[in-house]
């Protein structure tokens, strides 16, 4: 099946939305994209008749990625009709998985979850006998899937159908959270950048491992508090997968008291057990230049995104001049450097500590001998959008800082949208055993 690419393939997911609440996402995303195509056109030089060839070589650009728009909307259509008829948790006996809506797990704008539960889950959660509890508990195996969109788009409900057969599969709760997305933010983390983002999916990760899950599945308040931890692993596609990864270095920082900045009521002493990217970005940086390869650099959100996630020593944007097609501003290459967890494994990140914004700093104070000891990074043989490059890069780094227990497998035949809209196969069940616990 041919793919859209790069920005808008993220982001088509959320054109059956425009009946749902991700519509606004999508519309900020495809005005952040055009953004960057007048960028490339102003900066095209010797004047009109090479400004000319750029708006022609990026209208037909941006018509290939839109390409694949009209084969996806039958997937989307039904991926948010199951959602609508899915059963909350308590409702239903039988094989059918569960899903508890807009779960809080926290008070910004955009820190709600769906909660997708496999049959017997609450039933196995001690202290969380059902609906209408006011105590959660250990409960089984929870997993926190998260959406990409390039830090720009998307929604938690296009992660449906992968969150339901995961459950099934795995027998975990799954979490699928929303988050903040670049450039509105929203102000719940606090961040300029993609780094409000990493600090939501923070937060939400602070929530699981409290036994918030247990909780909303059995129907307690998100602040109650919880006697211990269950096995908590996080899972991201694309840019989920660098914010799934900034998360466990953000917690890895963490030291329980500073539980206003995570967001998490009650954050506990634990760590999540595990890590799984599918098709994850890990260096910015080195993802910038093969999108500059691909000629989409100035249509994807990745740089501006990440520019607003470190201060520029004072200076105003404007001072610092412009980016050019053949590179980015200063600002946007420091943020990229800053906010790529394989630059932060291999120390070239650090230097950007004092700049940082607060949730991205806390991703810079990352203490490897306190990361998962399980990683498992898969990437895509037929992927054009993020190449298995960047999966084999950080595998280097995570052995590199002393982890051991890091698996990196290319699957063929895989594009990166196969990755949610044909879960299955021999690699769904591998992420079912890390999230097993197997």
């Amino acid at each position: 099946m041919k793919t859209t690419r790069l920005f808008f393939q993220p982001a088509c997911f959320s054109l059956a939305a425009r009946v749902r609440l991700s519509s606004f996402s999508l519309a900020m995303s495809i005005l952040e994209a055009l953004k960057g195509s007048a960028l490339e056109i102003r900066d095209t030089p010797g004047g009109l008749a090479p400004r000319l060839a750029t708006t022609a070589r990026l209208a037909g650009t941006i018509a290939r990625e839109l390409s694949g728009l009209p084969l996806l909307a039958p997937w989307a259509a039904r991926t948010a009709l199951a959602r609508a008829r899915a059963p909350p948790p308590g409702r239903i006996s039988g094989p059918a998985v569960a899903l508890a809506r807009d779960v809080r797990y926290g008070p910004g704008p955009r820190q709600l979850a769906d909660v997708w539960v496999p049959p017997g889950w609450s039933d196995a959660a001690s202290g969380a006998p059902g609906p209408g509890a006011t105590t959660c508990g250990p409960s089984g195996p929870v997993a926190l899937l998260v959406h990409g969109g390039v830090w720009s788009s998307g929604d938690k409900w296009t992660l449906g159908p992968a969150a339901a057969a995961l459950a099934a599969a795995s027998g975990a709760a799954v979490a699928v959270p929303n988050y903040s997305l670049w450039p509105a933010a929203e102000g719940s983390g606090g961040g300029e950048g993609l780094d409000a983002g990493a600090v939501d999916v923070t937060a939400a990760l602070g929530w699981a491992l409290a036994g918030g899950v247990a909780g909303a599945v059995g129907g307690a308040a998100a602040s109650t508090p919880c006697p211990s931890s269950p096995r908590v692993t996080l899972v991201g596609h694309s840019a989920g997968a660098h914010l799934a990864a900034l998360a466990a270095l953000a917690w890895s920082a963490a030291d329980g008291s500073d539980d206003k900045k995570n967001r998490s009521p009650h954050p506990p002493s634990s760590s999540p057990a595990a890590v799984v990217s599918l098709a994850g970005v890990f260096d910015l940086a080195a993802h910038y230049e093969y999108e500059r390869g691909r000629g989409v650099h100035y249509l994807s959100t990745m740089a501006r995104a990440a520019g607003g996630a470190v201060g520029w020593d004072g200076r105003e944007e404007g001072k610092e001049g412009a980016s050019t097609p053949a590179a980015p501003t200063p600002r946007q290459a420091a943020g990229m450097e800053a906010c790529s967890p394989t630059a932060i494994l291999e120390g070239r990140a650090a230097r950007w500590a004092p700049t940082a914004r607060p949730g991205l700093g806390r991703c810079l104070a990352a203490r490897p001998a306190r990361l998962p000891a399980a990683w498992l990074l898969i990437a895509g043989g037929a992927d054009g959008t993020v190449p298995a490059s960047q999966s084999a890069a950080f595998a280097g780094a995570l052995r590199g800082a002393g982890i051991q227990g890091v698996r990196c497998e290319v699957v063929p035949g895989v594009g990166h949208v196969d990755f949610v809209t044909g879960w299955g196969g021999e690699w769904a069940e591998a992420v079912a055993t890390v999230v097993r616990g197997d």
